[in-house]
């Protein structure tokens, strides 16, 4: 086992900022020193009390980092991305090397040669490692593979629930008893995954291979396995290649040695089935419940999957805040306010009861019946119970844990939807109004809104498809926050270098919306230097041609050589330049300023 690069940067932040955090009085000391570039042996950190850069040397040793000799100051300047922001204080720069990460590197490696087994438990991990190290190609290509395993696992549970049951005549014939030394299936599975696994990297040489399904038909004890590999093939180097979902037929004889056959395209999708329509034959924006009541339900749709042994609570996306428009209720808003409302009262118990585990919840039913005192209680079992709420970006997600009946009723088909009711403000015990609370929730058969996501009510093989979505998201959240922390504080170093170079304030004004634009920009320059090109952004090459400027002859506005005059410079440039170096002074006083500073202005 190796260290991560942010494993490694966390020990050296401590060791950096000794007697920094909590403190046994309870104050707090901040941290002053931060890390900003990693690399193999030595790091670049920033010292807040005095914004001075520094290289300090480092070893690791049995998972430990250790300090090794004094740190070095360095001097910040320009540089592009991929190569350190700091030169060394002699003015030769330091090696352009890319910060590497031994676990990035690892699951890259494993990505490659061995499908996707070894990494995916930590996939989106690694694409935030690869992002801090500031290696884009790795980050592009994890959030591709990301993608790929999504869609993949989407058509294999359709294919999974799709599939019809077996027959009783085709069940498989009772185990006789001397075949109870067998390896068990998931030994046989690994067994194959393993030769295919092998086998497919050998046939696709440089290509990503990454196996989505394994079926092994039955076999006793000495006989040879039979079994149909269903896996995909994606050229890394081709950004345009979406992928191709194969099978192929793989035997593993008694003695281990296994043979492919020849693979064969297969589809990569299943047709989904048709959308429910509502009675207009349309699929309406908002359904509410008809009774004149100042509950207001909303519906979200039930996928009927596949139920793991004991699994019964999912989370269900219940309602997305925004805006709504409905004929009896009229224009219906609900904001993160609304949300934290819910979510306490949920959690104070004013709505419902209390759990098994001593926590509030409230009940759901079939139908809202729970709603007609005149019902007949045995319609007004639960269905479930609201656990628990959380706010997604836009979408509200409730911890609902379903009663077994419940549960086989939606993998039946039996129920289609599930509905929320939230109320608008009730009043407590104490007779103290509440604000919005949630009410519950039934099993029903109507129509959603549109955007909600469907339930899926167990943790079916391979990975779940929603939950990887929502990983993905994050992780490029992350990744773009990052990106964004990075960008920021090679701009910070930028403009530093400007202004220790004495280009005028005016001028940095100007082009710091070019540099800023870098950011979301996709366009490059290619630019060569004694003898190498390179590629920049719009905004690198206007830095560098300003620091070549400021090295050739640009002196701080002001003052003057035999052979420059300040007699270009406006009269706004000049109290731009005036309020850059104070920005309290009164438009008055900045005019007399400038003037007095540019003679020609006098006039």
């Amino acid at each position: 086992m190796e260290l991560s690069s942010d494993q490694i940067r966390q020990q050296l932040q401590a060791l950096l900022n000794p007697g920094a955090g909590d403190q046994p009085d309870g104050t707090y000391v901040p941290w002053v020193i931060w890390v900003r570039d990693l690399y193999g042996t030595y790091a670049v950190y920033q010292n807040e009390s005095d914004g001075k850069l520094y290289r300090q040397d480092f070893t690791v040793t049995d998972l430990t980092v250790s300090l090794a000799g004094s740190p070095v100051e360095v001097v910040p300047t320009y540089a592009t991305p991929g190569e350190a922001s700091a030169t060394a204080s002699e003015g030769e720069a330091i090696p352009p090397e890319q910060p590497t990460s031994t676990l990035t590197r690892h699951l890259l490696t494993s990505m490659l040669r061995s499908g996707t087994r070894v990494f995916n438990e930590n996939l989106q991990a690694a694409m935030v490692e690869a992002a801090q190290a500031g290696d884009a190609e790795t980050t592009a290509a994890i959030a591709g593979i990301l993608k790929k395993q999504v869609a993949a696992t989407e058509a294999s549970i359709t294919a999974v629930i799709d599939e019809p049951p077996a027959s009783p005549a085709a069940a498989a014939p009772p185990v006789e008893e001397e075949a109870q030394t067998l390896a068990t299936p998931d030994d046989r599975e690994t067994q194959v995954r393993d030769a295919a696994t092998s086998l497919l990297g050998a046939k696709y040489p440089g290509q990503l291979v990454t196996i989505t399904k394994v079926t092994v038909e039955d076999a006793g004890e000495g006989e040879e396995l039979v079994s149909e590999v269903t896996f995909d093939v994606l050229n890394p180097e081709d950004e345009t290649d979406e992928g191709t979902l194969h099978t192929v037929e793989l035997r593993v004889a008694p003695d281990g040695t296994p043979t492919l056959g020849e693979p064969q395209e297969a589809s990569a999708t299943a047709e989904p089935p048709p959308a429910t329509e509502g009675a207009g034959g349309e699929l309406p924006g908002l359904q509410l419940s008809d009774r004149p009541t100042s509950r207001r339900r909303f519906f979200t749709p039930l996928k009927p999957t596949l139920l793991e042994e004991g699994k019964t609570a999912t989370w269900v996306n219940v309602i997305n805040l925004g805006t709504y428009e409905h004929d009896e209720y009229g224009t219906i808003t609900f904001t993160e306010d609304d949300f934290n409302s819910w979510q306490k009262n949920l959690q104070a118990g004013v709505f419902g009861g209390i759990g098994p585990d001593g926590k509030p919840r409230v009940a759901a039913d079939y139908g809202h019946a729970m709603d007609d005192p005149s019902a007949d209680p045995a319609s007004q079992k639960a269905s479930g119970y609201i656990c628990d709420l959380k706010l997604e970006g836009e979408r509200v997600y409730a911890l609902v844990d379903f009663t077994k009946p419940a549960a086989e009723s939606i993998k039946n088909g039996e129920f289609s939807w599930w509905s929320v009711s939230v109320h608008p403000g009730i009043n407590d015990k104490t007779g103290n109004p509440t604000g919005p609370v949630m009410l519950g929730g039934a099993l029903t058969n109507r129509p959603f809104v549109p955007g909600l996501e469907a339930i899926q009510l167990s943790d079916l093989r391979p990975a779940r498809s929603v939950q990887l979505k929502r990983e993905l998201a994050d992780a490029q959240a992350e990744v773009i926050k990052l990106r964004r922390k990075n960008f920021d504080g090679s701009l910070a170093i930028t403009l530093d270098h400007f202004q220790r170079a004495g280009v005028p304030p005016h001028v940095v004004n100007l082009a710091r919306p070019l540099l800023e634009a870098d950011f979301d920009s996709q366009a490059t320059i290619k630019l060569t230097r004694g003898g190498r090109t390179s590629e920049h952004k719009p905004g690198e090459v206007i830095a560098l041609a300003l620091l070549e400027f400021a090295k050739v002859g640009i002196v701080k506005t002001g003052e003057q050589t035999f052979h420059q005059t300040t007699s270009h410079v406006t009269l706004d440039q000049a109290l731009e330049e005036v309020k850059a170096e104070n920005p309290s002074v009164r438009q008055k006083d900045a005019i007399v300023l400038a003037r007095k500073k540019y003679p020609h202005l006098r006039g």
